[in-house]
């Protein structure tokens, strides 16, 4: 999932621009629910309290501990931080509401993200959720039947706002508390910049993206038209020599965690030496890794069907054990551990 975040590319004493600074420095901010825009942000009418009042007066049950642990869990989530991101139809940010509020009346840039990558340098995937914003006339009732979902409860509570917010298409990631957060490299896909930029601000930006995988486009106004476009300008790429060759490799399958990326590769190369594996997997990680990565190695694809299904039968482990070459962990890099599956 690509989503959007528009800065303003603000100046402050010495002529430093924060908005770049995070930017190349691989950092966001998540910001506490009170120095967000909306004076309304976080409103919901609370009918809980009133549901255990007449639940402990028809059944008399001690509802002490629900109250108290509803107390703490409404305290917690006063205490997030909202990092604001926008969604877009297109594929690019063409919100003109947002480049004018967001990014300095035209004078900023959008950065487009994979989601899933910038929240991968979290500690615990549990340390910050997605919300898609919803946007309604009302405010929000929280009622007791909301406990049954984490997702619908999060949505009243942190995600939902009136409707004249509804053209900035918002979408969340909240943090357990506030500040600044790092992500992974990868997570940063592309940068648009609009073409009022500041020329020092243009270069700043390009000059610092330098060896990354990620594209710079410029955003133009459409003659004869209220649109604009998205020109791609620039495709800045790793710098990476000897780089393996297709025929070299296959990647079979891949699974991204928080922590570590799991590659599973089809090598077609006949030395399968450890000091040539190593050197393959070495290699390997530095074209495709974005983070900790573990590489497992086969000679042929019949092994797609079992790499992510557990528990195996006789029959599986037989079919993995015959096509699998070895594997590198990401804690020992240099070290091709054979006989996976005996």
């Amino acid at each position: 999932m690509i989503a959007f975040k528009y800065r303003a590319c603000k100046e402050e004493d010495g002529g430093k621009c924060r908005d770049i600074d995070m930017l190349l420095a691989d950092q966001i901010y998540a910001s506490p629910l009170e120095k967000l825009n909306d004076c309304f942000e976080g409103r919901y009418t609370d009918s809980v309290d009133e549901q255990l009042d007449v639940i402990a007066a028809t059944f008399h049950y001690d509802v002490s501990s629900i109250r108290a642990q509803w107390k703490e869990l409404k305290k917690t989530v006063g205490g997030v931080g909202v990092y604001s991101l926008a969604l877009s139809d297109v594929g690019y940010p063409n919100n003109k509401l947002l480049w004018s509020l967001y990014a300095g009346e035209y004078t900023g840039f959008c950065a487009a993200y994979d989601v899933d990558k910038l929240v991968q340098n979290e500690q615990f995937p549990w340390l910050v959720n997605r919300v898609t914003v919803n946007y309604q006339e009302n405010v929000p009732i929280v009622d007791a039947t909301d406990f049954s979902s984490e997702a619908l409860l999060l949505q009243k509570m942190l995600g939902t706002k009136e409707s004249d917010w509804k053209r900035e298409k918002e979408f969340r990631l909240v943090y357990d508390k506030p500040g600044v957060k790092t992500f992974n490299k990868a997570a940063l896909k592309a940068v648009f910049l609009w073409f009022r930029m500041n020329d020092s601000h243009r270069k700043r930006i390009i000059d610092g993206l330098q060896g990354r995988d990620v594209d710079i486009y410029e955003m133009a106004p459409m003659a004869g038209s209220y649109d604009f476009n998205a020109d791609l300008k620039f495709s800045l790429r790793r710098k990476i020599e000897n780089a393996l060759r297709e025929d070299e490799y296959e990647i079979i399958d891949t699974n991204h965690q928080q922590k570590v990326e799991n590659f599973y590769v089809l090598y077609k190369g006949t030395d399968r030496s450890d000091e040539k594996l190593a050197a393959f997997v070495k290699k390997f990680r530095e074209m495709h890794a974005t983070m900790n990565a573990n590489v497992e190695l086969y000679d042929s694809v019949v092994v797609k069907p079992f790499l992510k299904k557990y528990p195996l039968n006789d029959a599986e482990i037989k079919i993995m054990k015959e096509h699998s070459i070895g594997m590198s962990t990401f804690d020992t890099p240099d070290f091709i551990m054979r006989g996976v599956y005996d």
